[in-house]
């Protein structure tokens, strides 16, 4: 099943490939003013695709197949980062009452691909692409970039803000005189 649909993905990209080749191919002998009569295709704003599981490595291969996917269709990725795991706690409890009865650690990984000037022709295609791709047990989600998103890449440096907090308490920074 999944083999035959992996099939009918590869076979969709190459068919985009080739009438994006098709449509890219002109010759140098051309007027320029060729290039003007095309029609004008508007162009989404950069577009975060998110993608969220259990299992990391299954993670990792979905993403290098969302990048292999956007190469394929000339999309262009200008961005790709990862965010901290985030450990949940997970308690089972015996029936009918509140002893723990077995308690888990799972820990949710993160993935983000950042793409800028994404044909409005070819979005419908590459999301119906990569959610055809999309291994089981793992999450997606396609939104507009917002500021937000740039910081949650980023770990804070706990001893550094610890050593700020002591700095100020203790009366701020002094300045050398010259």
């Amino acid at each position: 099943m999944q083999l035959q649909a992996f099939k009918r993905t590869q076979d969709i990209i190459c068919c985009v490939a080739n009438a994006q080749r098709r449509l890219a191919s002109t010759s140098i002998y051309d007027p320029p003013y060729l290039d003007s009569l095309k029609p004008k295709i508007p162009l989404h704003e950069p577009i975060n695709v998110q993608i969220k599981g259990y299992d990391f490595a299954v993670l990792e291969s979905y993403q290098k197949e969302i990048n292999r996917i956007a190469r394929m269709m000339d999309i262009d990725i200008s961005d790709g980062w990862a965010t901290p795991g985030v450990k949940h706690k997970i308690q089972k409890f015996k029936p009918n009452s509140s002893v723990v009865h077995k308690e888990y650690e799972l820990v949710t990984y993160e993935r983000n691909l950042q793409i800028v000037e994404l044909p409005s022709t070819l979005a419908p295609i590459f999301f119906q692409l990569i959610q055809a791709a999309q291994p089981q047990g793992t999450n997606l989600e396609v939104h507009e970039h917002l500021k937000e998103h740039e910081l949650i890449r980023y770990v804070p440096d706990k001893d550094l803000i610890q050593l700020k907090t002591q700095l100020t308490e203790l009366g701020g920074p002094v300045l050398k005189k010259r």
